[in-house]
């Protein structure tokens, strides 16, 4: 559901509770009332119903507080990133990556067991292949870090604007230089293009874990050696091509 519609949902919701709770034709509560409990319950309410409308209306509105992509992050961090961006353009991207993320968090529970009924634990066969995997969903989370930051910079309603003059050819007719709108638009265009490789490098490391995995837990520990280090030579080329984007 679009952000402002459900803050408006929000506040009507708290209008009508309010509406029912201090009417004199319903409930009828009011801070001064003899009978201590209902007075109790008035003040209770208030202060409740105060501090809802607050936090809908202004901690909520607040624009999210971008993470370094400097430090490791958690999964959990980003994905609450994520569900505080209100944007139209990109709203297939951040559930997409949204995604990715879970399916992440899910290869962090789950590959050290996987590894563990293959290989020793500490032998250079299970080091080899969990540094691969981790640095992997560690270049995910980071992707998608990035692009929640790039999401959140990007003028969507420039965005929109410019693309409407160049699609009508109405730039053409104001007084601002052609070749300048021109310009413009390519760099909204190369940035959002940018965002939209950075969801399908996340796919196609996640796509690789996930043959990787059908592969580890399919395979007896003589052939695996052999036949998965080319999976984890294009694992290690797609996380050297996330770099490009940082």
């Amino acid at each position: 559901m679009n952000k402002n519609i459900r803050l408006i949902l929000t506040d009507c919701l708290y209008g009508l509770l309010i509406l029912i709770l201090y009417s004199p034709g319903l409930l009828g509560l009011y801070p001064n009332d003899p009978n201590i409990l209902k007075a109790g319950i008035s003040i209770i309410a208030g202060v409740l119903i105060f501090a809802g409308i607050i936090k809908t209306n202004i901690i909520d509105l607040r624009p999210p507080k971008l993470i370094s992509t400097n430090k490791n992050v958690s999964v959990s961090e980003c994905m609450s990133m994520l569900r505080m961006l209100n944007s139209r353009l990109f709203k297939h991207q951040i559930s997409d990556v949204t995604d990715q993320l879970e399916r992440a968090d899910k290869y962090m529970r789950s590959f050290d067991d996987i590894l563990s009924v293959k290989f020793s634990k500490g032998s250079m066969s299970y080091d080899k292949y969990a540094s691969v995997i981790d640095t992997a969903i560690q270049s995910v989370i980071r992707n998608a870090t990035l692009l929640a930051s790039r999401i959140q910079m990007f003028d969507e309603e420039g965005y929109y604007k410019i693309r409407s003059l160049i699609d009508t050819g109405e730039y053409r007719r104001d007084d601002i230089d052609d070749k300048l709108q021109e310009q413009k638009d390519e760099l909204y265009q190369a940035n959002y293009k940018s965002i939209i490789d950075m969801v399908n490098l996340n796919e196609k490391i996640l796509l690789q874990l996930d043959h990787l995995s059908s592969e580890i837990s399919s395979m007896d520990s003589n052939a695996l050696e052999q036949d998965n280090n080319v999976i984890l030579e294009e694992i290690t080329t797609l996380i050297h091509d996330t770099q490009y984007y940082n």
